[in-house]
């Protein structure tokens, strides 16, 4: 998880009302009628506009290829600006497709719709013949915007999917995840685990000197000394497996060898 990561997933919720044009939104409605204007959010100039606003224009390329526009009516799309067809906005790839089709930069894809078929005006340029050769199948009934990303539906958590897409899966995530366990514990427990605890072994901690906080003794101290060797750290651990009823026996070796715990030889608490 990073921050980077987080503020752009909770930008992309307002970027995604402005595509799915959430007018109950007094901000979004403020966004399409004076900001936009004729333009659309996936072609507006990026580099006009507040810093604020540059920020989230830029973040559309992004979650551009998580989204689908069903075509329905096709009166709440528009024919250049929107990215409905496969080759995306129109007006990007083909500069001149109004003039060469005869149709306004502002028309509605339901121009060149009639009776829910494809009806285009005749192309004089070769180059804009293009767009009839991958046009996409006519829905009828509501327009709709589909988020196809990660997760069912768009979301916070699709978002984030998206900005920092998810790791390979560690043997060790189960440790990590339950509503019973403590915020701070579990902090914790994953800088152990990735061995990333400031312990004095640190080189730029060995001022403070290397011996264990914990037991006093001359011992080197390292995440495995702390945790599984430390007597003081075994004796917490044996007054409080009682409570947690676990009988079992721990052999940090186990967890060493399976990637679980780094480094140390094998002990048994």
């Amino acid at each position: 998880m990073t921050i980077l990561a987080l503020n752009k997933s909770f930008m992309s919720k307002h970027l995604w009302k402005i595509i799915v044009a959430d007018r109950s939104s007094i901000w979004v409605d403020w966004i399409i009628r004076y900001r936009l204007q004729d333009n659309s959010i996936w072609t507006v100039n990026i580099r006009s506009g507040p810093w604020g606003w540059r920020k989230l224009v830029r973040l559309r390329e992004t979650l551009r290829p998580c989204i689908t526009y069903r075509i329905g009516s096709a009166n709440s799309f528009s024919l250049w600006h929107d990215p409905w067809h496969d080759l995306g906005p129109l007006i990007i790839r083909f500069p001149q497709g109004p003039r060469h089709s005869a149709t306004s930069p502002a028309a509605p894809l339901s121009r060149v719709i009639r009776d829910g078929s494809w009806h285009w005006p005749p192309i004089i340029n070769m180059e804009s013949m293009d767009i009839t050769h991958f046009l996409p199948p006519i829905y009828g009934g509501q327009d709709r915007v589909i988020w196809t990303g990660p997760r069912d539906s768009f979301s916070f958590a699709a978002a984030y999917d998206v900005f920092l897409p998810p790791g390979p899966k560690v043997d060790w995530s189960s440790l990590l995840v339950g509503s019973l366990k403590i915020p701070r514990h579990q902090f914790i427990l994953w800088l152990a685990i990735l061995g990333r605890i400031s312990t004095l072994d640190r080189p730029w901690l060995q001022h403070l000197g290397t011996d264990c906080v914990l037991c006093q003794a001359s011992t080197l101290e390292t995440h495995y000394h702390l945790f599984f060797l430390c007597p003081f750290a075994v004796e917490c651990l044996h007054e409080i497996r009682p409570l947690l009823f676990f009988i079992g026996r721990i052999v940090a070796g186990t967890l060493r060898s399976s990637g679980l715990w780094p480094g140390g030889a094998a002990s048994t608490w």
